[in-house]
């Protein structure tokens, strides 16, 4: 049985090679986010906000108060 995903089928490939340094900052930049290597660079191409990913749990009830109290302009 095929899997099943939400996006539409991707057949192009798109390849290349980082120095060390190069992939400890694209590592960085991307592991706040919570997403895939292949998502962040889809929505660094699109240009699109790039957000990370809030999970909310009863772990962290005392953020999600925290945020819920910042006051947005």
């Amino acid at each position: 049985m095929r899997k099943k995903y939400n996006t539409s089928h991707r057949n192009r490939v798109v390849k290349t090679r980082l120095s060390e340094e190069e992939y400890a900052d694209f590592t960085e930049r991307l592991a706040p986010y919570g997403i895939s290597q292949s998502e962040f660079l889809r929505q660094a191409i699109r240009r699109t906000t790039i957000r990370p990913v809030v999970h909310v749990s009863a772990v962290n009830d005392e953020l999600l108060a925290a945020v819920g109290s910042l006051a947005f302009f």
